[in-house]
């Protein structure tokens, strides 16, 4: 149970940190243009 939840947890940490990251380089992208 503790397993799941922690792998759950890591995985979505996961994806919010590749969006944040995705929306930052798109936006960084944006105004060096």
């Amino acid at each position: 149970m503790y397993m799941t939840s922690y792998v759950a947890a890591s995985t979505y940490l996961m994806l919010k940190l590749g969006q944040a990251i995705k929306m930052r380089t798109s936006s960084t992208a944006s105004d060096t243009v």
